[in-house]
Protein backbone atom coordinates (compact mmCIF):
# COMPACT_ATOMS: atom_id res chain seq x y z
CA UNK A 1 0.00 0.00 0.00
CA UNK A 2 2.89 2.36 0.73
CA UNK A 3 4.21 2.02 -2.80
CA UNK A 4 0.72 2.66 -4.21
CA UNK A 5 0.58 5.89 -2.24
CA UNK A 6 3.85 7.00 -3.81
CA UNK A 7 2.53 6.11 -7.26
CA UNK A 8 -0.75 7.91 -6.76
CA UNK A 9 1.16 10.98 -5.63
CA UNK A 10 3.00 11.01 -8.92
CA UNK A 11 -0.33 10.28 -10.60
CA UNK A 12 -1.96 13.21 -8.87
CA UNK A 13 0.83 15.46 -10.08
CA UNK A 14 0.32 14.25 -13.65
CA UNK A 15 -3.42 14.86 -13.46
CA UNK A 16 -2.77 18.40 -12.32
CA UNK A 17 -0.43 19.09 -15.26
CA UNK A 18 -2.13 21.60 -17.53
CA UNK A 19 -5.07 22.13 -15.15
CA UNK A 20 -5.40 25.72 -13.98
CA UNK A 21 -5.59 25.51 -10.22
CA UNK A 22 -4.98 28.46 -7.96
CA UNK A 23 -5.06 26.24 -4.88
CA UNK A 24 -2.35 23.61 -4.44
CA UNK A 25 -4.18 21.89 -1.56
CA UNK A 26 -5.87 19.48 -3.99
CA UNK A 27 -2.64 17.56 -4.33
CA UNK A 28 -3.05 16.34 -0.74
CA UNK A 29 -6.69 15.44 -1.39
CA UNK A 30 -5.75 13.42 -4.46
CA UNK A 31 -2.98 11.63 -2.58
CA UNK A 32 -5.59 10.52 -0.01
CA UNK A 33 -7.45 8.78 -2.85
CA UNK A 34 -4.65 6.22 -3.33
CA UNK A 35 -7.05 3.29 -2.59
CA UNK A 36 -8.94 4.29 -5.76
CA UNK A 37 -5.91 3.84 -8.01
CA UNK A 38 -6.79 0.25 -8.93
CA UNK A 39 -10.32 1.17 -10.01
CA UNK A 40 -9.64 4.34 -12.03
CA UNK A 41 -6.75 2.63 -13.85
CA UNK A 42 -8.96 -0.34 -14.79
CA UNK A 43 -7.10 -2.90 -12.68
CA UNK A 44 -10.11 -3.73 -10.48
CA UNK A 45 -13.78 -4.04 -11.40
CA UNK A 46 -15.15 -2.25 -8.32
CA UNK A 47 -13.77 0.41 -6.00
CA UNK A 48 -12.67 -0.81 -2.57
CA UNK A 49 -14.36 0.16 0.67
CA UNK A 50 -11.38 2.32 1.67
CA UNK A 51 -11.55 4.09 -1.71
CA UNK A 52 -15.20 5.02 -1.21
CA UNK A 53 -14.53 6.14 2.36
CA UNK A 54 -11.72 8.46 1.25
CA UNK A 55 -13.85 9.76 -1.63
CA UNK A 56 -16.65 10.64 0.80
CA UNK A 57 -14.18 12.61 2.93
CA UNK A 58 -12.92 14.57 -0.10
CA UNK A 59 -16.50 15.30 -1.24
CA UNK A 60 -17.30 16.61 2.23
CA UNK A 61 -14.12 18.66 2.77
CA UNK A 62 -12.77 19.64 -0.68
CA UNK A 63 -15.40 18.96 -3.36
CA UNK A 64 -13.72 21.36 -5.79
CA UNK A 65 -10.78 18.96 -6.06
CA UNK A 66 -12.99 16.41 -7.83
CA UNK A 67 -12.93 18.73 -10.83
CA UNK A 68 -9.56 17.26 -11.67
CA UNK A 69 -11.34 14.00 -12.57
CA UNK A 70 -13.70 15.74 -14.99
CA UNK A 71 -10.97 17.33 -17.13
CA UNK A 72 -10.57 16.60 -20.84
CA UNK A 73 -9.02 13.16 -21.21
CA UNK A 74 -7.36 14.27 -24.45
CA UNK A 75 -5.39 16.80 -22.46
CA UNK A 76 -3.78 14.18 -20.28
CA UNK A 77 -0.03 13.92 -20.80
CA UNK A 78 1.51 10.95 -22.51
CA UNK A 79 2.13 7.96 -20.28
CA UNK A 80 -0.91 8.60 -18.03
CA UNK A 81 -2.85 5.34 -17.70
CA UNK A 82 -6.18 6.63 -16.34
CA UNK A 83 -9.56 5.52 -17.67
CA UNK A 84 -11.47 8.82 -17.79
CA UNK A 85 -14.83 7.03 -17.98
CA UNK A 86 -14.06 5.09 -14.81
CA UNK A 87 -12.83 8.24 -13.08
CA UNK A 88 -16.13 9.97 -13.88
CA UNK A 89 -18.08 6.88 -12.78
CA UNK A 90 -16.24 6.56 -9.47
CA UNK A 91 -18.73 8.59 -7.33
CA UNK A 92 -21.65 6.58 -8.73
CA UNK A 93 -19.84 3.30 -8.12
CA UNK A 94 -19.37 4.35 -4.50
CA UNK A 95 -22.99 5.59 -4.29
CA UNK A 96 -21.80 9.06 -3.33
CA UNK A 97 -23.49 12.22 -4.55
CA UNK A 98 -21.09 14.87 -5.79
CA UNK A 99 -21.56 18.59 -6.56
CA UNK A 100 -22.80 19.59 -9.97
CA UNK A 101 -20.24 19.54 -12.77
CA UNK A 102 -21.07 23.20 -13.41
CA UNK A 103 -18.97 24.08 -10.38
CA UNK A 104 -15.94 22.91 -12.29
CA UNK A 105 -16.92 25.15 -15.20
CA UNK A 106 -17.37 28.04 -12.82
CA UNK A 107 -13.91 27.43 -11.41
CA UNK A 108 -12.44 27.25 -14.89
CA UNK A 109 -14.02 30.61 -15.77
CA UNK A 110 -12.87 32.14 -12.51
CA UNK A 111 -9.72 34.10 -11.78
CA UNK A 112 -6.66 32.87 -13.62
CA UNK A 113 -3.94 31.05 -11.73
CA UNK A 114 -0.95 33.05 -10.74
CA UNK A 115 1.33 30.24 -11.93
CA UNK A 116 3.50 30.72 -15.03
CA UNK A 117 2.04 29.13 -18.15
CA UNK A 118 4.98 26.76 -18.54
CA UNK A 119 5.08 25.66 -14.91
CA UNK A 120 4.54 21.94 -14.19
CA UNK A 121 0.94 21.19 -13.17
CA UNK A 122 -0.09 24.83 -13.46
CA UNK A 123 1.26 25.47 -9.98
CA UNK A 124 3.80 28.16 -9.13
CA UNK A 125 7.34 26.94 -9.79
CA UNK A 126 8.31 26.95 -6.12
CA UNK A 127 5.27 24.85 -5.19
CA UNK A 128 5.74 22.42 -8.09
CA UNK A 129 9.39 21.71 -7.32
CA UNK A 130 8.52 21.01 -3.67
CA UNK A 131 5.79 18.60 -4.76
CA UNK A 132 8.16 16.79 -7.12
CA UNK A 133 10.73 16.62 -4.33
CA UNK A 134 8.42 14.30 -2.38
CA UNK A 135 8.26 11.70 -5.16
CA UNK A 136 10.55 8.65 -4.60
CA UNK A 137 13.81 8.69 -6.56
CA UNK A 138 12.96 5.45 -8.39
CA UNK A 139 9.92 7.14 -9.98
CA UNK A 140 11.93 10.03 -11.45
CA UNK A 141 12.25 8.40 -14.91
CA UNK A 142 8.44 8.23 -15.10
CA UNK A 143 8.10 11.90 -14.19
CA UNK A 144 10.47 12.92 -16.97
CA UNK A 145 8.16 11.66 -19.74
CA UNK A 146 5.18 13.69 -18.50
CA UNK A 147 6.23 17.07 -19.89
CA UNK A 148 9.31 19.14 -20.64
CA UNK A 149 8.97 21.27 -17.51
CA UNK A 150 9.01 18.21 -15.30
CA UNK A 151 12.03 16.78 -17.08
CA UNK A 152 13.93 20.03 -16.52
CA UNK A 153 12.86 20.07 -12.87
CA UNK A 154 13.84 16.44 -12.22
CA UNK A 155 17.29 16.97 -13.78
CA UNK A 156 17.99 20.20 -11.89
CA UNK A 157 20.13 20.74 -8.80
CA UNK A 158 17.20 22.66 -7.31
CA UNK A 159 15.37 19.38 -6.78
CA UNK A 160 18.14 18.08 -4.50
CA UNK A 161 17.92 21.28 -2.41
CA UNK A 162 14.13 21.01 -2.29
CA UNK A 163 14.34 17.41 -1.02
CA UNK A 164 16.42 18.70 1.88
CA UNK A 165 13.97 21.51 2.60
CA UNK A 166 10.88 19.27 2.69
CA UNK A 167 12.75 16.52 4.57
CA UNK A 168 12.09 13.89 1.92
CA UNK A 169 15.65 12.67 1.39
CA UNK A 170 16.05 8.93 0.90
CA UNK A 171 18.74 6.44 1.89
CA UNK A 172 19.65 4.20 -1.06
CA UNK A 173 21.98 1.21 -1.17
CA UNK A 174 24.62 1.19 -3.93
CA UNK A 175 26.32 -2.10 -4.91
CA UNK A 176 28.86 -3.26 -7.49
CA UNK A 177 29.73 -6.94 -8.01
CA UNK A 178 32.33 -8.78 -10.09
CA UNK A 179 29.60 -9.87 -12.47
CA UNK A 180 28.68 -8.04 -14.66
CA UNK A 181 31.76 -5.89 -15.27
CA UNK A 182 31.72 -2.29 -13.97
CA UNK A 183 27.97 -2.32 -13.32
CA UNK A 184 26.39 -0.61 -10.31
CA UNK A 185 22.89 -1.09 -8.93
CA UNK A 186 20.86 0.98 -6.47
CA UNK A 187 18.35 -0.51 -4.04
CA UNK A 188 15.33 1.44 -2.79
CA UNK A 189 14.54 -0.15 0.60
CA UNK A 190 11.13 1.53 0.88
CA UNK A 191 9.84 -0.03 -2.33
CA UNK A 192 12.27 -2.99 -2.11
CA UNK A 193 13.37 -2.75 -5.73
CA UNK A 194 16.62 -2.44 -7.68
CA UNK A 195 17.56 -0.15 -10.56
CA UNK A 196 20.68 -0.40 -12.71
CA UNK A 197 22.97 2.57 -13.33
CA UNK A 198 24.76 3.37 -16.60
CA UNK A 199 28.01 1.39 -16.88
CA UNK A 200 30.99 3.00 -15.17
CA UNK A 201 32.97 4.44 -18.15
CA UNK A 202 36.42 3.57 -16.78
CA UNK A 203 38.87 2.15 -19.33
CA UNK A 204 40.09 -0.28 -16.66
CA UNK A 205 38.43 -3.64 -17.23
CA UNK A 206 36.95 -5.43 -14.21
CA UNK A 207 37.85 -2.56 -11.89
CA UNK A 208 38.23 -3.90 -8.33
CA UNK A 209 39.80 -3.07 -4.95
CA UNK A 210 38.59 0.51 -5.29
CA UNK A 211 37.26 2.87 -2.66
CA UNK A 212 33.58 3.83 -2.69
CA UNK A 213 31.74 6.46 -0.65
CA UNK A 214 28.94 8.96 -1.09
CA UNK A 215 28.70 12.60 -0.11
CA UNK A 216 26.69 15.59 -1.31
CA UNK A 217 24.12 13.33 -2.97
CA UNK A 218 26.70 11.73 -5.29
CA UNK A 219 28.35 8.31 -5.51
CA UNK A 220 32.17 8.33 -5.73
CA UNK A 221 34.35 5.48 -7.02
CA UNK A 222 38.06 6.03 -6.38
CA UNK A 223 41.24 4.29 -7.49
CA UNK A 224 41.40 0.52 -7.58
CA UNK A 225 42.86 -1.64 -10.30
CA UNK A 226 42.45 -4.84 -12.23
CA UNK A 227 44.11 -8.23 -12.45
CA UNK A 228 42.35 -8.96 -15.73
CA UNK A 229 44.29 -11.28 -18.04
CA UNK A 230 44.08 -11.38 -21.81
CA UNK A 231 42.40 -14.75 -22.55
CA UNK A 232 44.41 -15.17 -25.77
CA UNK A 233 47.94 -14.17 -24.71
CA UNK A 234 47.82 -14.70 -20.94
CA UNK A 235 49.27 -11.21 -20.44
CA UNK A 236 47.94 -8.95 -17.71
CA UNK A 237 45.38 -6.76 -19.38
CA UNK A 238 44.69 -4.34 -16.56
CA UNK A 239 46.31 -1.70 -14.38
CA UNK A 240 47.24 -2.79 -10.85
CA UNK A 241 46.50 0.64 -9.36
CA UNK A 242 44.94 3.80 -10.73
CA UNK A 243 44.33 7.29 -9.36
CA UNK A 244 41.16 8.01 -11.31
CA UNK A 245 38.05 9.27 -9.53
CA UNK A 246 34.49 8.94 -10.85
CA UNK A 247 31.36 10.62 -9.51
CA UNK A 248 27.80 9.54 -10.32
CA UNK A 249 25.01 12.10 -10.08
CA UNK A 250 21.74 10.18 -9.60
CA UNK A 251 19.58 13.16 -10.57
CA UNK A 252 21.02 13.51 -14.07
CA UNK A 253 22.00 9.80 -14.19
CA UNK A 254 25.49 10.45 -15.46
CA UNK A 255 29.08 9.56 -14.52
CA UNK A 256 31.72 12.29 -14.62
CA UNK A 257 35.47 12.14 -14.03
CA UNK A 258 36.83 14.20 -11.14
CA UNK A 259 40.32 15.33 -10.17
CA UNK A 260 42.63 12.34 -9.86
CA UNK A 261 44.16 11.32 -6.54
CA UNK A 262 47.74 12.44 -5.94
CA UNK A 263 48.89 8.82 -5.56
CA UNK A 264 47.47 5.83 -7.50
CA UNK A 265 46.29 3.23 -4.99
CA UNK A 266 44.35 0.02 -4.54
CA UNK A 267 43.08 -1.92 -1.48
CA UNK A 268 43.14 1.25 0.62
CA UNK A 269 41.14 2.88 3.41
CA UNK A 270 38.44 5.24 2.16
CA UNK A 271 35.75 7.11 4.10
CA UNK A 272 33.93 10.42 4.45
CA UNK A 273 34.73 12.87 7.23
CA UNK A 274 32.74 16.12 7.49
CA UNK A 275 31.68 15.92 3.84
CA UNK A 276 35.23 15.37 2.53
CA UNK A 277 36.69 12.11 1.22
CA UNK A 278 39.78 10.73 2.97
CA UNK A 279 42.00 7.96 1.55
CA UNK A 280 45.01 6.34 3.20
CA UNK A 281 47.38 3.40 2.77
CA UNK A 282 46.94 0.57 0.31
CA UNK A 283 49.23 -0.42 -2.55
CA UNK A 284 50.47 1.68 -5.46
CA UNK A 285 51.42 0.86 -9.06
CA UNK A 286 54.64 -1.00 -8.20
CA UNK A 287 52.64 -3.27 -5.85
CA UNK A 288 54.36 -1.66 -2.89
CA UNK A 289 52.43 -0.83 0.28
CA UNK A 290 52.25 2.89 0.97
CA UNK A 291 51.56 5.11 3.98
CA UNK A 292 50.49 8.17 1.99
CA UNK A 293 47.16 9.81 2.88
CA UNK A 294 45.18 12.59 1.23
CA UNK A 295 41.80 14.30 1.45
CA UNK A 296 39.40 15.50 -1.26
CA UNK A 297 37.01 18.45 -1.27
CA UNK A 298 34.11 17.56 -3.64
CA UNK A 299 32.98 21.19 -3.91
CA UNK A 300 36.42 22.46 -5.01
CA UNK A 301 37.46 19.25 -6.80
CA UNK A 302 40.88 19.39 -5.13
CA UNK A 303 43.08 16.79 -3.40
CA UNK A 304 45.41 17.79 -0.55
CA UNK A 305 48.04 15.65 1.16
CA UNK A 306 47.69 15.00 4.88
CA UNK A 307 50.15 13.36 7.32
CA UNK A 308 51.21 9.82 6.41
CA UNK A 309 50.14 6.76 8.37
CA UNK A 310 52.61 5.69 11.06
CA UNK A 311 53.23 2.34 9.39
CA UNK A 312 52.20 0.15 6.47
CA UNK A 313 51.55 -3.55 6.21
CA UNK A 314 51.63 -6.12 3.44
CA UNK A 315 47.82 -6.36 3.39
CA UNK A 316 44.92 -4.18 2.38
CA UNK A 317 43.33 -1.83 4.89
CA UNK A 318 39.85 -0.61 5.75
CA UNK A 319 38.63 2.82 6.82
CA UNK A 320 35.90 3.28 9.43
CA UNK A 321 34.48 6.40 11.06
CA UNK A 322 33.76 5.77 14.74
CA UNK A 323 32.94 8.58 17.14
CA UNK A 324 33.71 11.19 14.48
CA UNK A 325 37.27 9.88 13.98
CA UNK A 326 38.79 7.95 11.07
CA UNK A 327 40.10 4.48 12.03
CA UNK A 328 42.40 2.61 9.64
CA UNK A 329 42.56 -1.16 10.24
CA UNK A 330 45.01 -3.51 8.47
CA UNK A 331 43.95 -7.13 8.13
CA UNK A 332 45.95 -9.35 10.47
CA UNK A 333 47.21 -6.57 12.77
CA UNK A 334 46.14 -5.95 16.37
CA UNK A 335 46.60 -2.19 16.04
CA UNK A 336 44.39 0.55 14.67
CA UNK A 337 45.53 3.96 13.47
CA UNK A 338 43.23 6.84 14.42
CA UNK A 339 43.32 10.32 12.87
CA UNK A 340 43.13 12.98 15.58
CA UNK A 341 43.63 16.73 15.41
CA UNK A 342 47.32 16.06 16.22
CA UNK A 343 47.77 13.50 13.44
CA UNK A 344 47.66 9.68 13.38
CA UNK A 345 47.86 7.79 16.67
CA UNK A 346 48.34 4.03 17.04
CA UNK A 347 46.28 1.98 19.49
CA UNK A 348 46.33 -1.69 20.38
CA UNK A 349 42.99 -3.47 20.10
CA UNK A 350 41.55 -6.89 20.80
CA UNK A 351 38.95 -6.85 18.05
CA UNK A 352 37.93 -10.12 16.45
CA UNK A 353 38.94 -10.56 12.81
CA UNK A 354 36.33 -10.49 10.07
CA UNK A 355 34.11 -8.18 7.99
CA UNK A 356 33.42 -4.94 9.87
CA UNK A 357 30.80 -2.22 9.64
CA UNK A 358 29.51 0.70 11.69
CA UNK A 359 25.84 1.23 12.58
CA UNK A 360 24.82 4.32 14.56
CA UNK A 361 28.38 4.83 15.77
CA UNK A 362 28.87 1.24 16.99
CA UNK A 363 31.24 -1.29 15.43
CA UNK A 364 29.93 -4.72 14.39
CA UNK A 365 32.09 -7.64 13.27
CA UNK A 366 31.20 -11.01 11.71
CA UNK A 367 33.52 -13.77 12.87
CA UNK A 368 33.23 -17.58 13.05
CA UNK A 369 29.53 -17.56 12.22
CA UNK A 370 28.57 -14.87 14.77
CA UNK A 371 27.79 -11.15 14.69
CA UNK A 372 29.54 -9.25 17.49
CA UNK A 373 29.00 -5.74 18.78
CA UNK A 374 32.60 -4.67 19.38
CA UNK A 375 33.72 -2.03 21.87
CA UNK A 376 37.35 -1.01 22.26
CA UNK A 377 38.01 -3.47 25.08
CA UNK A 378 35.04 -5.83 25.06
CA UNK A 379 32.44 -7.40 22.78
CA UNK A 380 29.16 -9.24 22.97
CA UNK A 381 27.39 -11.65 20.65
CA UNK A 382 24.40 -10.13 18.84
CA UNK A 383 23.12 -13.08 16.80
CA UNK A 384 24.18 -16.16 14.89
CA UNK A 385 25.32 -15.77 11.28
CA UNK A 386 26.16 -19.42 10.67
CA UNK A 387 24.42 -19.51 7.29
CA UNK A 388 27.15 -17.28 5.87
CA UNK A 389 30.05 -19.54 6.88
CA UNK A 390 29.93 -21.27 3.48
CA UNK A 391 29.89 -17.97 1.64
CA UNK A 392 32.95 -15.95 0.58
CA UNK A 393 33.30 -12.61 -1.18
CA UNK A 394 30.13 -11.13 0.34
CA UNK A 395 29.78 -7.59 1.68
CA UNK A 396 28.62 -6.65 5.15
CA UNK A 397 27.64 -3.03 5.62
CA UNK A 398 25.64 -0.81 7.92
CA UNK A 399 22.65 0.68 6.12
CA UNK A 400 20.25 2.98 7.94
CA UNK A 401 19.75 1.20 11.31
CA UNK A 402 20.40 -2.31 10.00
CA UNK A 403 23.20 -4.60 8.84
CA UNK A 404 23.06 -5.84 5.25
CA UNK A 405 24.86 -8.97 4.00
CA UNK A 406 25.02 -8.86 0.22
CA UNK A 407 25.98 -11.31 -2.53
CA UNK A 408 29.07 -13.49 -2.40
CA UNK A 409 30.03 -16.88 -3.74
CA UNK A 410 29.49 -20.44 -2.48
CA UNK A 411 32.43 -22.50 -3.68
CA UNK A 412 32.57 -26.18 -4.65
CA UNK A 413 32.31 -28.76 -1.90
CA UNK A 414 32.13 -32.53 -1.78
CA UNK A 415 31.02 -33.90 -5.12
CA UNK A 416 29.57 -30.56 -6.17
CA UNK A 417 32.14 -28.66 -8.22
CA UNK A 418 29.80 -25.81 -9.18
CA UNK A 419 30.44 -22.25 -8.05
CA UNK A 420 27.24 -20.48 -7.06
CA UNK A 421 27.23 -16.72 -7.54
CA UNK A 422 24.83 -15.20 -5.04
CA UNK A 423 22.54 -12.20 -5.57
CA UNK A 424 20.83 -12.54 -2.16
CA UNK A 425 20.39 -9.66 0.26
CA UNK A 426 19.96 -10.52 3.96
CA UNK A 427 19.05 -7.84 6.49
CA UNK A 428 19.69 -7.94 10.23
CA UNK A 429 17.27 -5.51 11.88
CA UNK A 430 18.91 -4.07 14.98
CA UNK A 431 16.11 -1.71 15.99
CA UNK A 432 13.98 -4.46 17.55
CA UNK A 433 14.40 -5.65 21.10
CA UNK A 434 15.59 -8.93 19.60
CA UNK A 435 17.55 -8.64 16.32
CA UNK A 436 16.20 -10.83 13.52
CA UNK A 437 17.30 -11.78 10.01
CA UNK A 438 15.02 -10.86 7.11
CA UNK A 439 15.22 -11.15 3.34
CA UNK A 440 15.23 -8.17 0.98
CA UNK A 441 14.76 -8.30 -2.79
CA UNK A 442 17.69 -9.99 -4.53
CA UNK A 443 19.87 -7.95 -6.87
CA UNK A 444 18.55 -8.09 -10.41
CA UNK A 445 21.85 -7.71 -12.30
CA UNK A 446 24.79 -7.91 -9.90
CA UNK A 447 25.86 -11.26 -8.48
CA UNK A 448 28.86 -12.99 -7.01
CA UNK A 449 31.79 -11.31 -5.25
CA UNK A 450 30.89 -7.82 -4.07
CA UNK A 451 33.53 -5.27 -5.07
CA UNK A 452 32.03 -2.25 -3.35
CA UNK A 453 28.93 -0.94 -1.61
CA UNK A 454 27.90 2.22 0.19
CA UNK A 455 24.90 4.20 1.40
CA UNK A 456 23.75 7.11 -0.76
CA UNK A 457 21.63 9.82 0.83
CA UNK A 458 19.66 11.69 -1.83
Amino acid sequence: MASNRFEVFGLAMVMLCGVAMAQSGCTTALVSLSPCLGYVSGNSSTPSTSCCSQLAIVVQSQPQCLCVFTGDANGAPAGLNINQTLALALPGACNIQTPSASRCTDNANGPASSAPSDSPSGLPDAVAIRCLARVPFTLFPKLEVVCRSWREAVLSTELYKAREEVKSRENLLCVCAFDPENVWQIHDPTRDLWITLPILPSKVRNLAHFGVVSTGGKLFVLGGGSDAVDPYTGDQDGSFATNEVWAYDPLIRRWSQRAAMIVPRTMFACCVLNGKILVAGGFTTCRKSISKAEIYDPDKDIWVSIPDLHHTHNSGCTGLVIGGEVHVVHKGLTTVQVLTKDGWRVYEHSWVQGPMTVVNGSLYVMSHGLIYKQDRESRKVVISASEFKRRIGFAMMGFRDDIYVIGGVIGPEGWNWDIQKMSDVDVLTLGNERPVWQKAASMTRCRGTILGCTELRL
